[in-house]
């Protein structure tokens, strides 16, 4: 007849060493949001020290907005013009709308893309 041992020390210790480290596995892997480094008024500043605006010209329409999964910053910059070149003269004149999409990294603080768009409306009247 066998009798049976109960578990060998080694195992037992392993099995717990197994567990635990389940667990610190499981507590680190959970991201706390973070909060941005910058603030929307550093990026403002930011933007106007790299991208040279005339602010009295060009129009922020909306505060930064902070896109917390790519820990991105973003904003669009507008001005609006009135041209009376062209097809415009046959036409009440038009209103020119450059606008620029900008996107800053908040970790390296590097503007990461720059985008411009030109778009023209005929002022029918």
């Amino acid at each position: 007849m066998r009798i049976c041992k109960p578990f060998p020390e080694k195992s037992l210790s392993t099995i717990l060493l197994l567990v635990l480290s389940a667990i610190v596995i499981n507590t680190h892997g959970q991201n706390k949001s973070e909060q941005p480094k910058m603030t929307p008024e550093k990026v403002i500043h930011f933007t106007q020290h790299r991208f040279p605006i005339k602010s009295r010209l060009w129009n922020l329409s909306e505060k930064p907005e902070w896109d917390e999964k790519e820990k991105q910053w973003s904003m669009v910059l507008h001005i609006y013009k009135h041209s009376n070149w062209g097809h415009c003269r046959h036409t009440n004149g038009c209103t020119i709308v450059k606008k620029i999409q900008i996107v800053i990294d908040d970790n390296r603080k590097k503007m990461i893309s720059k985008e411009r768009s030109k778009t023209k409306f005929h002022n029918y009247e």
